[in-house]
Protein backbone atom coordinates (compact mmCIF):
# COMPACT_ATOMS: atom_id res chain seq x y z
CA UNK A 1 0.00 0.00 0.00
CA UNK A 2 1.15 3.23 -0.85
CA UNK A 3 0.58 5.71 1.99
CA UNK A 4 0.45 9.34 1.37
CA UNK A 5 0.18 11.50 4.81
CA UNK A 6 0.05 14.82 5.23
CA UNK A 7 2.00 16.33 2.48
CA UNK A 8 2.42 19.91 1.96
CA UNK A 9 4.36 22.08 -0.75
CA UNK A 10 5.44 25.16 -0.88
CA UNK A 11 7.81 27.17 -3.11
CA UNK A 12 9.83 30.44 -1.75
CA UNK A 13 9.04 33.98 -3.57
CA UNK A 14 10.23 37.61 -3.01
CA UNK A 15 7.16 37.94 -1.01
CA UNK A 16 6.54 35.38 1.12
CA UNK A 17 5.41 31.81 -0.40
CA UNK A 18 3.23 29.73 -2.81
CA UNK A 19 1.33 27.18 -1.43
CA UNK A 20 0.68 24.64 -3.33
CA UNK A 21 -0.57 21.60 -1.62
CA UNK A 22 -2.57 22.12 1.93
CA UNK A 23 -1.80 18.98 3.97
CA UNK A 24 -2.62 15.88 1.35
CA UNK A 25 -3.35 12.32 3.14
CA UNK A 26 -5.24 8.96 0.61
CA UNK A 27 -4.12 5.48 0.28
CA UNK A 28 -3.62 3.70 -2.95
CA UNK A 29 -4.00 -0.21 -2.01
CA UNK A 30 -1.95 -2.83 -4.08
CA UNK A 31 -3.30 -3.47 -7.39
CA UNK A 32 -5.43 -0.35 -7.24
CA UNK A 33 -6.24 2.25 -10.32
CA UNK A 34 -6.68 6.00 -8.69
CA UNK A 35 -7.46 8.97 -10.58
CA UNK A 36 -6.79 12.13 -9.39
CA UNK A 37 -8.69 15.26 -10.61
CA UNK A 38 -8.97 18.82 -10.02
CA UNK A 39 -8.82 22.11 -11.80
CA UNK A 40 -5.30 23.08 -12.97
CA UNK A 41 -2.89 24.85 -10.67
CA UNK A 42 -4.17 22.75 -7.47
CA UNK A 43 -0.98 20.81 -7.32
CA UNK A 44 -1.69 17.30 -8.88
CA UNK A 45 1.64 17.40 -10.83
CA UNK A 46 3.45 18.57 -8.24
CA UNK A 47 2.08 14.95 -6.28
CA UNK A 48 3.11 12.68 -8.61
CA UNK A 49 6.73 14.22 -8.84
CA UNK A 50 7.40 14.31 -5.15
CA UNK A 51 6.16 10.60 -5.08
CA UNK A 52 8.73 9.86 -8.18
CA UNK A 53 11.31 11.53 -6.23
CA UNK A 54 11.66 14.83 -8.44
CA UNK A 55 11.05 16.75 -5.98
CA UNK A 56 10.72 17.20 -1.67
CA UNK A 57 7.62 17.84 0.05
CA UNK A 58 7.70 20.56 2.67
CA UNK A 59 6.13 18.69 5.22
CA UNK A 60 4.59 14.61 5.55
CA UNK A 61 5.81 11.49 4.27
CA UNK A 62 4.90 8.84 1.53
CA UNK A 63 5.36 5.42 2.53
CA UNK A 64 4.86 2.13 0.60
CA UNK A 65 4.44 -1.00 2.74
CA UNK A 66 5.66 0.67 5.42
CA UNK A 67 9.22 1.54 4.19
CA UNK A 68 10.36 5.37 2.39
CA UNK A 69 9.69 5.20 -1.17
CA UNK A 70 13.59 6.41 -1.97
CA UNK A 71 14.08 2.58 -3.57
CA UNK A 72 10.41 2.34 -4.91
CA UNK A 73 10.52 1.35 -8.71
CA UNK A 74 7.82 3.71 -11.05
CA UNK A 75 7.13 3.82 -14.22
CA UNK A 76 5.85 6.96 -15.30
CA UNK A 77 4.37 8.41 -18.41
CA UNK A 78 4.15 12.04 -19.18
CA UNK A 79 1.41 13.78 -21.80
CA UNK A 80 4.28 14.69 -24.20
CA UNK A 81 5.72 11.38 -25.55
CA UNK A 82 8.67 13.19 -25.90
CA UNK A 83 9.50 13.01 -22.15
CA UNK A 84 9.18 9.61 -22.43
CA UNK A 85 10.67 8.60 -25.39
CA UNK A 86 14.09 7.89 -26.88
CA UNK A 87 14.14 9.34 -31.13
CA UNK A 88 17.13 7.33 -31.70
CA UNK A 89 15.71 3.96 -30.66
CA UNK A 90 13.41 1.70 -32.35
CA UNK A 91 9.81 0.72 -30.91
CA UNK A 92 11.41 -2.90 -29.65
CA UNK A 93 14.46 -1.24 -28.61
CA UNK A 94 12.66 0.89 -26.55
CA UNK A 95 11.23 -2.61 -24.83
CA UNK A 96 14.26 -4.21 -24.11
CA UNK A 97 16.79 -1.32 -23.27
CA UNK A 98 17.32 -1.05 -19.37
CA UNK A 99 16.24 -0.38 -16.98
CA UNK A 100 13.80 -2.69 -18.55
CA UNK A 101 14.91 -6.00 -17.45
CA UNK A 102 15.72 -8.57 -20.57
CA UNK A 103 13.29 -10.41 -22.20
CA UNK A 104 12.81 -13.67 -24.13
CA UNK A 105 12.12 -12.93 -27.53
CA UNK A 106 8.64 -14.70 -27.27
CA UNK A 107 7.88 -12.45 -24.35
CA UNK A 108 9.02 -9.23 -26.60
CA UNK A 109 6.90 -10.35 -29.37
CA UNK A 110 3.77 -11.13 -27.03
CA UNK A 111 4.07 -7.28 -25.30
CA UNK A 112 4.73 -5.89 -29.00
CA UNK A 113 0.99 -7.44 -29.99
CA UNK A 114 -0.50 -6.51 -27.16
CA UNK A 115 0.33 -3.14 -27.56
CA UNK A 116 -0.60 -3.22 -31.30
CA UNK A 117 3.05 -2.44 -32.86
CA UNK A 118 4.55 -5.54 -33.67
CA UNK A 119 3.98 -4.65 -37.06
CA UNK A 120 5.72 -1.17 -36.24
CA UNK A 121 8.61 -2.99 -33.52
CA UNK A 122 11.57 -1.23 -36.35
CA UNK A 123 10.36 1.91 -36.43
CA UNK A 124 11.69 4.94 -34.24
CA UNK A 125 8.88 7.18 -32.68
CA UNK A 126 8.65 10.31 -35.42
CA UNK A 127 7.38 7.66 -37.75
CA UNK A 128 4.52 6.43 -35.39
CA UNK A 129 1.17 7.92 -34.88
CA UNK A 130 0.41 9.60 -31.43
CA UNK A 131 -1.31 6.70 -29.87
CA UNK A 132 0.84 4.43 -30.78
CA UNK A 133 3.72 6.37 -29.72
CA UNK A 134 1.60 7.18 -26.75
CA UNK A 135 1.03 2.97 -26.03
CA UNK A 136 5.07 2.79 -27.14
CA UNK A 137 5.76 4.78 -24.00
CA UNK A 138 3.25 2.71 -21.95
CA UNK A 139 4.88 -0.01 -22.84
CA UNK A 140 8.25 0.93 -22.03
CA UNK A 141 7.40 2.13 -18.54
CA UNK A 142 5.61 -1.74 -17.94
CA UNK A 143 8.58 -3.21 -19.32
CA UNK A 144 10.10 -1.79 -16.59
CA UNK A 145 8.07 -4.18 -14.12
CA UNK A 146 7.43 -1.17 -11.73
CA UNK A 147 6.00 -1.45 -8.22
CA UNK A 148 4.01 1.93 -9.10
CA UNK A 149 2.67 3.40 -12.04
CA UNK A 150 2.86 7.25 -12.67
CA UNK A 151 0.63 8.69 -15.59
CA UNK A 152 0.37 12.33 -16.19
CA UNK A 153 -2.57 12.95 -18.56
CA UNK A 154 -1.19 10.45 -21.19
CA UNK A 155 -3.99 10.72 -22.83
CA UNK A 156 -4.41 14.24 -23.26
CA UNK A 157 -3.11 15.07 -26.54
CA UNK A 158 -4.83 12.17 -28.19
CA UNK A 159 -8.05 12.68 -30.38
CA UNK A 160 -11.57 11.22 -28.76
CA UNK A 161 -11.13 8.03 -30.93
CA UNK A 162 -7.54 7.34 -30.81
CA UNK A 163 -7.32 8.38 -26.48
CA UNK A 164 -10.44 5.30 -26.41
CA UNK A 165 -8.07 3.17 -28.09
CA UNK A 166 -5.02 3.20 -26.10
CA UNK A 167 -7.19 3.86 -22.59
CA UNK A 168 -8.35 0.20 -23.85
CA UNK A 169 -4.78 -1.17 -24.49
CA UNK A 170 -3.75 0.41 -21.22
CA UNK A 171 -6.46 -1.56 -18.94
CA UNK A 172 -5.78 -4.65 -20.92
CA UNK A 173 -2.12 -4.44 -20.40
CA UNK A 174 -2.65 -3.44 -16.93
CA UNK A 175 -4.80 -6.38 -16.30
CA UNK A 176 -1.52 -8.76 -16.95
CA UNK A 177 0.02 -7.25 -13.91
CA UNK A 178 -2.44 -5.30 -11.76
CA UNK A 179 0.20 -2.72 -10.69
CA UNK A 180 -0.66 0.06 -8.55
CA UNK A 181 -1.22 3.08 -10.45
CA UNK A 182 -1.89 7.10 -10.02
CA UNK A 183 -3.18 8.48 -12.49
CA UNK A 184 -3.89 12.57 -13.26
CA UNK A 185 -6.67 13.20 -15.66
CA UNK A 186 -9.04 16.07 -16.49
CA UNK A 187 -11.24 14.14 -17.99
CA UNK A 188 -14.10 12.28 -15.80
CA UNK A 189 -15.44 9.50 -17.98
CA UNK A 190 -11.66 8.62 -18.80
CA UNK A 191 -11.35 8.56 -14.67
CA UNK A 192 -14.40 6.29 -14.32
CA UNK A 193 -13.33 4.17 -17.48
CA UNK A 194 -9.73 3.42 -15.75
CA UNK A 195 -10.09 3.60 -12.02
CA UNK A 196 -11.12 1.89 -8.96
CA UNK A 197 -11.60 5.54 -6.91
CA UNK A 198 -11.52 9.38 -8.11
CA UNK A 199 -9.32 11.27 -5.74
CA UNK A 200 -10.93 15.01 -6.48
CA UNK A 201 -8.68 18.52 -5.23
CA UNK A 202 -9.55 21.55 -4.61
CA UNK A 203 -8.04 24.62 -6.02
CA UNK A 204 -4.58 25.77 -5.05
CA UNK A 205 -3.52 24.90 -3.20
CA UNK A 206 -4.40 21.41 -3.17
CA UNK A 207 -6.51 19.63 -0.77
CA UNK A 208 -8.43 16.49 -1.35
CA UNK A 209 -12.11 17.05 -1.03
CA UNK A 210 -13.46 14.14 -2.57
CA UNK A 211 -12.58 10.32 -2.86
CA UNK A 212 -15.29 8.54 -4.72
CA UNK A 213 -15.09 4.83 -5.33
CA UNK A 214 -16.04 3.30 -8.63
CA UNK A 215 -17.64 -0.31 -8.10
CA UNK A 216 -17.40 -1.25 -11.52
CA UNK A 217 -16.36 -4.63 -12.30
CA UNK A 218 -13.17 -6.15 -14.17
CA UNK A 219 -11.83 -6.30 -16.43
CA UNK A 220 -13.93 -3.55 -18.58
CA UNK A 221 -15.09 -2.53 -22.19
CA UNK A 222 -15.98 0.64 -23.75
CA UNK A 223 -19.37 -0.84 -23.60
CA UNK A 224 -19.31 -0.27 -19.49
CA UNK A 225 -19.86 3.66 -20.78
CA UNK A 226 -23.75 2.96 -20.99
CA UNK A 227 -23.98 0.95 -17.67
CA UNK A 228 -26.52 3.22 -15.33
CA UNK A 229 -24.28 3.10 -12.69
CA UNK A 230 -21.26 4.23 -15.00
CA UNK A 231 -23.92 7.49 -15.00
CA UNK A 232 -24.37 7.61 -11.43
CA UNK A 233 -20.71 7.99 -10.51
CA UNK A 234 -20.13 10.56 -13.14
CA UNK A 235 -22.75 12.90 -11.39
CA UNK A 236 -21.61 12.29 -8.06
CA UNK A 237 -17.79 12.68 -9.30
CA UNK A 238 -19.56 16.14 -11.14
CA UNK A 239 -21.20 17.01 -8.39
CA UNK A 240 -18.19 16.99 -6.43
CA UNK A 241 -15.51 19.10 -8.74
CA UNK A 242 -18.31 21.68 -9.36
CA UNK A 243 -18.81 21.79 -5.81
CA UNK A 244 -16.12 22.92 -4.49
CA UNK A 245 -15.18 24.90 -7.80
CA UNK A 246 -18.43 27.34 -6.68
CA UNK A 247 -17.43 26.79 -2.81
CA UNK A 248 -14.18 27.48 -2.47
CA UNK A 249 -13.13 31.35 -2.47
Amino acid sequence: MLKIQNISKSYPQKNGRLDVLNDISFDIRDGEIVALMGPNGCGKTTLLKIIAGFEMQSTGSILYNTHAIQDLRCGIVFQNTQESLFPWQTVERHLTTKPAPLMPNEALEALLKQLGLYEHRRKYPYQLSGGMAQLLAIGRAFAQAPQLFLLDEPFAALDYYTALNVQQRFLELWETQRTTTLVITHTLEEAIFLADRIIVFSEAPGRVVANIPIKLERPRQREIMANPLFHAIKTAALNALTGFLICVP
